[in-house]
């Protein structure tokens, strides 16, 4: 199966993108340091734009937008739905949903300003911190790319999903950077959000087609049971 998930891995992996994104989030309020950083990264990247440049990473900046990401997905859901595949329906909505609004609610606490000290290529209205397009990008291609290949026994066709998967959130999320419409530490807090969302999506979905007990239920038997 992709990535030779468990539940054991999945867990490990959405505490520790929990305490990555709590680490920024503390760092983004309290650290000057980590704002000259931030401030030299951009003006890093700014270097590199030409039009031809500009007009490529607004068209891949294009697939992390969270109004294509959530429209799409109501689409894809209402295909899984029509097939009869009612766990995908469930955690595929409920993940997008429930990590846009985790998104724009941690935007509102943190109220951190667009870049500014670098023009960038086009402009954006809504708050910087964390990267929408970072982690919608990482929880939507991701969790497409776990469901099919769960659905086929290919290794090649397997690696091949996971490797266009890392490429779409990678390009996404520096895309972000080369038009100067975010930090480095607002894309790096958008991919803690996604693989912590992405992480609890897949981990719930296995509990649904699971004919097993929950790992966590089968943990409390055997404490009961000493």
């Amino acid at each position: 199966m992709l990535f030779n998930l468990s539940q054991k891995k999945l867990v490990f992996a959405s505490l520790f993108s929990a305490i990555i994104l709590i680490l920024i989030t503390w760092l983004v309020k309290i650290s000057p340091a980590l704002q000259s950083f931030d401030d030299y990264a951009l003006a890093f990247f700014a270097q590199g734009r030409c039009p031809f440049s500009n007009a490529f990473f607004l068209a891949i900046t294009y697939l992390g937008n969270t109004e294509f990401l959530v429209s799409f997905s109501f689409f894809l859901s209402i295909v899984f739905y029509f097939y009869k595949k009612l766990p995908y329906y469930i955690i595929f909505i409920g993940t997008i949903i429930g990590s846009s609004a985790f998104v724009y609610i941690l935007k509102d606490i943190v109220e951190r300003a667009r870049p500014s000290l670098i023009a960038p290529v086009y402009q954006e209205t809504s708050l910087s911190f964390p990267s929408g397009h970072a982690a919608l990008s990482v929880i939507f291609y991701g969790m497409l790319a776990y469901f099919f290949a769960r659905n086929t026994k290919i290794k090649q066709v397997q690696q091949n999903l996971l490797a266009g998967w890392i490429f779409l959130f990678v390009f996404i999320g520096y895309s972000r950077l080369h038009l100067g419409v975010h930090f480095v530490s607002d894309v790096i807090a958008g991919y803690a959000t996604g693989f912590f969302w992405l992480s609890l999506g897949i981990l719930l979905f296995e509990q649904l087609i699971s004919e097993e007990l929950p790992w966590w239920k089968r943990c409390l038997n055997k404490l009961k049971q000493r």
